[in-house]
């Protein structure tokens, strides 16, 4: 092996910034299909085995990192204007309804928490009645 740490879960990535697991994503893609190529240096079954692992972890820690966001991007859409179904639309292949609902039981679960306020929740609830039109 190269030497390098094999991610083999995503929490092994937690604290790992999305520009270097995109960086890391592509690595491993790149090795391997160099590997089914026959391209570069010859690698051993162990060392593909752990960059495709590597792969999938790093996949899905950083659609994990990414998709975090979605909701707070989803309230700011709507506060600078846009509607449910422009939202809906840039989610890609979500109902309006699964919008709503989304973001509801988000801004729910931040008011649980403590994160957002009863003022915040009611806000997100205007702007929700506001991307209806």
């Amino acid at each position: 092996m190269t030497g390098r740490r094999w991610a083999r879960r995503p929490g092994d990535l937690r604290e790992v910034a999305a520009g270097e697991l995109l960086a890391t994503w592509e690595a491993d893609r790149a090795l391997l299909v160099d590997a089914r190529h026959g391209l570069g240096e010859p690698r051993g079954r162990d060392e593909l085995a752990a960059a495709a692992l590597d792969e999938l972890a790093t996949a899905a820690a950083l659609v994990a990192h990414v998709g975090a966001g979605r909701w707070v991007a989803v309230a700011e859409a709507l506060a600078y204007g846009a509607v449910l179904g422009e939202v809906a639309a840039a989610m890609g292949k979500l109902e309006v309804s699964e919008v709503v609902a989304g973001l509801r039981s988000w801004a729910g679960a931040q008011h649980r928490y403590g994160l957002l306020t009863g003022a915040q929740l009611d806000e997100i609830e205007a702007l929700i009645e506001r991307g209806r039109r």
